[in-house]
């Protein structure tokens, strides 16, 4: 409730207590045009509406968390415009017990006495549905950030997505590569044999013939010495 509302002795803080007799209502309730219909919600509450107002339908379904409740409520509240508006009464309603036809048209009644008369039902209505659209507005603008957020996050995800399956790919690839070669490699190791034994025993074979080659050649030679040492006379 805004500073300037003190002037009247402090009573918006007291309306919950107040007991209001029949007759003084009904000797000092508003022509039926002035007065404030509360409309029935899905949940049971009722919230004060024109009787040509459309209701409000809900963007989101489901039940809100308390502390976010709270936190709407004094988002709410700090809206509070100077003067004798909607929030007043709702606030007045609310002090009385509960949001009922009684709560309100019994706050409506008090506060239209505690503002000299200058509270009307189009002053209720045209201030309940400004604040309403700028509540809703508030939640547009937090909506929107949350939005941008979750996109910046989202894209984010969708990069480091892409990144890590390149690499993947890009592993898979050498993978399959090294593979490949790893095939390559044990098939030559089966091979190693086939491939180096034959050579291997081609020199084995080149060693042994110029053994024998060269066995028999000093064979001849030394029975050539043989018989030159024996024949050969100075």
């Amino acid at each position: 409730m805004s500073n300037e509302n003190s002037t009247f002795g402090g009573i918006f803080s007291k309306l919950g207590k107040l007991v209001f007799t029949e007759d003084y209502l009904n000797e000092n309730a508003p022509p039926p045009d002035e007065k404030v219909m509360p409309t029935q919600t899905n949940n049971g509450s009722t919230t004060a509406s024109a009787n040509n107002a459309n209701p409000a339908s809900p963007a989101y379904s489901g039940t809100p968390k308390q502390e976010i409740l709270a936190k709407v409520r004094n988002l709410v509240a700090s809206m509070n415009k100077p003067g004798i508006d909607f929030l007043e009464l709702w606030n007045a309603a609310e002090a009385m017990g509960s949001i009922s036809d009684s709560t309100v048209q019994n706050a409506y009644v008090a506060l239209r006495i505690a503002s000299g008369n200058t509270l009307t039902k189009a002053n209720v209505l045209s201030t309940g549905d400004s604040y309403c659209a700028e509540l809703k507005s508030a939640l547009d603008n937090d909506v929107n950030e949350k939005i941008k957020s979750k996109n910046k996050l989202a894209e984010a995800k969708n990069n480091s997505r892409n990144s890590l399956s390149n690499e993947i790919t890009e592993l898979n690839n050498k993978i399959v590569e090294m593979q490949n070669v790893l095939k390559e490699k044990n098939l030559k190791l089966q091979n190693i044999d086939a491939d180096y034994d034959p050579k291997l025993k081609e020199i084995d074979e080149k060693i042994n013939n110029g053994k024998q080659a060269v066995d028999a050649v000093v064979a001849e030679m030394q029975q050539v010495l043989g018989i030159a040492s024996r024949v050969i006379k100075e």
